[in-house]
């Protein structure tokens, strides 16, 4: 569905910028709204486990975050580890996969980048 889609969207960081993640979500929050308004409930039809809010003190001590949505924290999180990587600082990038992995998210490392997975 389209929220699905849009989630994943904003949950990539290799895709979105943090700040494009945001306006991802403005939008699909707003279409969202304008469905509801006609008793379509997309909401639910793309709702998968939400991202806990643990997420967002990791974003905060890992990548310097200091907003207040899990979603884009994991962004933060992402690009905190592709720039850990690309600067060969390991113990910084292992340290953002493993409190990501402790907070029930998987990391698969693609040619695009990373993805990043959320079991809840």
């Amino acid at each position: 569905s389209f929220v699905s889609d849009v989630n994943a969207l904003v949950a990539d960081a290799t895709v979105l910028a943090a700040e494009e993640a945001a306006a991802g979500r403005a939008a699909r929050d707003a279409i969202v709204e304008l469905m509801d308004v006609l008793g379509i409930d997309v909401a639910a039809a793309g709702a998968g486990a939400a991202y806990p809010v643990e997420v967002v003190a990791l974003a905060a001590d890992l990548a310097g975050y200091e907003g207040d949505d899990p979603e884009i924290a994991v962004a933060h999180l992402l690009e905190a580890r592709a720039t850990a990587r690309a600067e060969k600082r390991w113990a910084v990038a292992d340290g953002v996969r493993d409190g990501l992995a402790a907070l029930g998210f998987t990391i698969e490392d693609t040619p695009q980048g990373a993805r990043v997975t959320y079991e809840g």
